[in-house]
This record gives C-alpha cells, sequence and structure tokens, in this order.
C-alpha cells in the first residue's frame, strides 16, 4: 500500500471509527460510558481531519517521508450482523483499537519526517488511551452482569 492511499484509507477508517463509537454510546445509558465513548468519537473525527490536512497540504512530503511501501495486515472483519451486547461490542472495540495502535506504530517506524512521525505516534498513544479506557468499561460491564 502507498502512503497516498493510506491516508485515504485512514480517513475512511477514522470515519468509520467516529460511527461506531457514535451508535454504541447511544446503546448505553450509563452517562458515564456514554461520555466516554463520544470523546473517543470526537478523537476520531480529529484523526481524520490531520488526515485529510495531510492529503491537502503535506501529500508530497509524506509521500516522500517514507521509506519504501508499507504493507497492513488486513483490518478485523466488522460483524455482519448488529450486535447489541455491550461487552462483546467493547471487545470488538478494544480490538480495533489494538490494530489501530499497530498499524500508526509500524508507519511511523518508516517515516524519516519528524513532524509526521510524531503525529502517528500520537495518535498510536491515543489508540493505546482508547483501549485503556475501554478495557475499564468492559471491567464495568463484567460487574454489572454479575
Amino acid at each position: 500500500m502507498i502512503i497516498k492511499d493510506f491516508l485515504h484509507y485512514a480517513v475512511k477508517e477514522e470515519e468509520k471509527a467516529y460511527n461506531f463509537y457514535m451508535n454504541l454510546s447511544k446503546k448505553t445509558t450509563d452517562f458515564r460510558t456514554k461520555n466516554f465513548l463520544e470523546q473517543i468519537s470526537r478523537d476520531e473525527m480529529k484523526h481524520k481531519a490531520i488526515f485529510q490536512s495531510f492529503i491537502e497540504k503535506n501529500d508530497k512530503e509524506f509521500e516522500m517521508a517514507c521509506s519504501y511501501n508499507i504493507t497492513f495486515p488486513s483490518p478485523e472483519k466488522e460483524p455482519d450482523h448488529e450486535i447489541s451486547d455491550i461487552p462483546t461490542i467493547i471487545r470488538f472495540a478494544i480490538n480495533k483499537e489494538i490494530e489501530s495502535n499497530q498499524m500508526y506504530l509500524e508507519l511511523a517506524k518508516n517515516i524519516t519526517n519528524p513532524h509526521i512521525r510524531n503525529q502517528l505516534l500520537l495518535f498510536a498513544e491515543e489508540e493505546e488511551k482508547h483501549k485503556a479506557g475501554l478495557e475499564l468499561e468492559l471491567e464495568f460491564y463484567k460487574k454489572e452482569l454479575y
């Protein structure tokens, strides 16, 4: 995958992540959980905007900053059916955050431009924070179930 393709892919993935977290927030009645999921969705829109700015302003710089083409593993397939079980959805979201974190770290390893590399590392860090928060939410739901 060339970097330009990755950027367009990333914009779409961030949009999907935003929708995923907003839909998940609508399925919970817990105020704290709802706010957390809405915050993650806002973070995903910030990521999307930054990727769009790379496409619009720094596309050539981004292309030149990469030492070689990157191949990423296929993203985890989203469920074909609607899942209403919140813990199952949260576990799926945790896996998506792990996947995103690894993708950003892998891409950052191959970027020579410090501004772009640092931005990707910040994204990876945010995805790690999302994962940790989702793990706390999962524990909350497990306690509620038992």
